[in-house]
């Protein structure tokens, strides 16, 4: 009878050897943690050990180097406006930026984003209070503030800058200047698009 001889593999596993002597691990764990292992540090620790432990290492600098990076990005994001839908971000700045955003939020909720649309909206508010009533009261408690109520800007920002375009687009409406031709830069007739 013959006896059948089972081929040996041509290739194998990292550290495979067809002989019967000892294999030496050299996988990919084992090439990896010689990397990082120069010496045995106290009690000798297996390859996985020390990968596990190198690993642990590498993952806690990089939650670090992310919180410092957190860090940043939450300062600039502290350093603009608040953020609206359809809006862009705004500098921040203490004093005005609340009060621009609450005009914000009145002139989203009538569907004016454009920033020309929006002096021109507060240039008709004016000029015609009763017919853009109650917006207009809730635009007016915020821009019709007497001047010592009003902090002095510590710099001119785009928010304080934004603020003082309103008020003189309340200005502008209030001694019945024409809005429309004032504010062209606008496409909507804010004169007829409320009533």
């Amino acid at each position: 009878m013959r006896r059948v001889h089972s081929p040996k593999p041509v290739y194998g596993p990292p550290g495979y050897s067809s002989s019967a002597q000892k294999r030496i691990p050299t996988g990919a764990a084992t090439s990896i943690a010689a990397q990082y292992v120069s010496a045995p540090s106290g009690p000798t620790l297996s390859a996985e050990d020390q990968i596990i432990r190198e690993a642990q290492r590498q993952e806690a600098y990089r939650i670090a180097q992310e919180q410092k990076l957190i860090a940043k990005q939450q300062a600039i994001v502290n350093q603009q406006a608040y953020v609206q839908e359809g809006v862009t971000p705004r500098p921040v700045d203490p004093f005005y930026s609340p009060i621009l955003q609450r005009l914000d939020k009145v002139f989203n909720s009538l569907g004016i984003v454009d920033e020309s649309c929006r002096e021109r909206l507060v240039c008709s508010m004016y000029k015609s209070p009763v017919k853009y009533s109650p917006h207009s009261n809730y635009v007016s408690a915020e821009l019709s503030r007497d001047a010592s109520e009003l902090q002095k800007p510590t710099s001119t920002n785009a928010a304080v800058v934004r603020f003082y375009r309103y008020v003189q687009a309340a200005r502008d409406g209030q001694d019945q200047r024409d809005c429309q031709r004032i504010y062209s830069q606008c496409t909507i007739n804010m004169e007829k698009k409320k009533k």
